[in-house]
């Protein structure tokens, strides 16, 4: 017998339409992350990159309490869109013409007018400048070394003048050359097939292999400097971590592309960087290069950090930017949700602003947040586990929530130091010029050549944040670590080189 509806009895009605429930459960879910998707896409393609957010004027910041009618509004508001849709910066009047830096060598060309002047006075003269460039040239450096015998001597011993240090011994490229090759690659990510085909239409043709081998001795000269930046890291009090990927190719396997990972470690307070390469993304890595490490530990709550944050001596800190990303990308599945948190995160980094605008202290950046950013955290705090129990779980709001709901702690722990960041940022911007290199180069040669770039990625991004010329600190280093004792290889930091130019 055929069982129907006209058939079952009570509870296996109820029962059916519990199953169908369910379907439709997972049905509505499945839809509304793909929606979430396809709008995700949208603004990755056609939307603005920045995370600035804009509310607008007719929209008052005040808790959203959802009432019966939340479903229709929600619709609404996708339809109208009325609340938080990101508004271009308006752009600051122009102001004029370029001014050329007062540093540049000016080569001045004087120019009369024609003719005979000879019963004409000079009234003035215009003044029109140009920004020219000169390519940069190749030349050879010859020493020529005279020997010299000393007449009384019985033995008639040579005396001939010291050669300088090499940057490779018995190696052709000088210093100037070799830091070129290491900045246009690492700093301004040009493979070195490009760059052997630049020095070809210079008339020196040099293979690419000999370059390869000239890349790996000049990045082995740097790890002396690079061990001293190790044990400078772990002694640091505050470190933010990240991690990007990195294409390594396999020596046993032709062809075949490993996913390796680099690991940054980042001190706000002094600026230092260090890039570290890792095969895996597995907590290991970290593990060991923090071994010893005690202090704060800022991270964006991958799951490898946990277990750190745990350790004895280290007080895991929290990432707003982190979670402010998934309520943003929660926008299209709970616009009223979502843009509550934005504009009280807007209200947060506010604050932040401020404090960088007016130049607080540390004491004084601290007193500032608890006097205004406090309130708000107290008031989310309060906000968001009330709201996760009525939305779903797996949904992008849901997510958003959960993430704040189980990161809380570490979320708040900026409050109680000023000299903490609010978020992982500063560490994200240090790792974008290996995203660009990866677009150019696509892949490390080894996983030993992978960690060789990690030495100077450290290195060219302390330069970066201390503004110094990667160019000249590069050179200058390359030409003096040889003859640089042990203990004092820590004066070629491109901070101190910095100090050493200025003075």
């Amino acid at each position: 017998m055929q069982i129907t509806l006209e058939n079952m009895s009570k509870a296996q009605l109820i029962d059916h339409a519990n199953k169908l429930q369910k379907t439709a459960d997972v049905l509505q879910e499945k839809l509304a992350r793909k929606d979430e998707l396809i709008a995700q896409l949208q603004r990755m393609l056609h939307g603005q990159k920045s995370e600035r957010f804009e509310l607008p004027k007719n929209q008052l910041p005040l808790p959203f309490e959802p009432d019966p009618a939340h479903k229709a509004q929600q619709a609404e508001v996708h339809e109208q869109k009325i609340s938080y849709v990101r508004t271009k910066t308006a752009r600051p009047n122009h102001k004029g013409r370029l001014k050329l830096p007062d540093h540049l060598p000016v080569e001045e060309v004087e120019i009369y007018p024609e003719g005979d002047l000879s019963e004409m006075v000079c009234i003035g003269k215009e003044v029109t400048e140009e920004l020219d460039l000169k390519p940069a040239y190749l030349f050879i450096r010859r020493y020529i070394r005279y020997k010299y015998a000393d007449k009384s001597a019985e033995a008639n011993p040579n005396h001939i003048g010291e050669l300088p240090e090499r940057v490779i011994e018995k190696g052709i490229p000088g210093a100037g050359l070799l830091a070129s090759i290491l900045i246009d690659k690492y700093a301004d990510h040009l493979p070195l097939y490009r760059q052997v085909q630049r020095l070809r239409r210079q008339g020196v043709d040099i293979a690419r292999s000999t370059i390869e081998g000239w890349t790996r001795q000049g990045l082995e000269k740097l790890t002396i400097l690079y061990d001293h930046l190790v044990a400078e890291t772990k002694s640091q009090g505050y470190l933010q971590v990240d991690e990007t990927r990195i294409k390594v190719l396999e020596s046993n396997k032709k062809g075949a592309a490993h996913q390796g990972w680099y690991w940054v470690y980042y001190a706000p307070i002094n600026g230092s960087v260090l890039f570290e390469y890792q095969p895996t993304r597995k907590r290991a890595g970290p593990e060991k290069m923090l071994d010893g490490f005690r202090g704060y530990l800022q991270t964006d709550g991958f799951t490898a950090y946990k277990r750190l944050g745990a350790t004895p001596g280290i007080t895991p800190l929290g990432c707003w930017a982190h979670a402010r990303r998934k309520f943003d990308k929660a926008l299209t599945n709970d616009a009223a949700r979502a843009g509550y948190v934005l504009t009280q995160l807007q209200q947060l980094y506010a604050v932040e602003r401020m404090a960088q605008t007016n130049q607080l202290t540390p004491a004084e950046r601290k007193k500032l947040r608890l006097e205004q950013s406090l309130p708000v955290i107290n008031e989310l705090g309060k906000w968001i586990p009330q709201e996760y129990k009525k939305v779903q779980p797996r949904s992008a709001i849901g997510r958003a929530l959960a993430y704040c709901i189980n990161q809380w702690d570490q979320l708040c722990e900026y409050l109680m130091d000023g000299h903490l960041e609010i978020d992982n940022n500063p560490v994200e911007n240090v790792i974008r010029p290996v995203a660009l290199g990866r677009k150019n180069y696509l892949f490390a040669g080894s996983h030993e050549a992978a960690q060789r770039a990690a030495m100077i990625y450290s290195l060219l991004a302390i330069c970066k944040k201390h503004q110094v010329d990667p160019y000249k600190w590069l050179r200058h280093t390359l030409q003096n670590i040889s003859t640089t004792r042990y203990n004092e290889v820590t004066s070629l930091y491109p901070q101190n080189f910095k100090a050493t130019c200025s003075s």
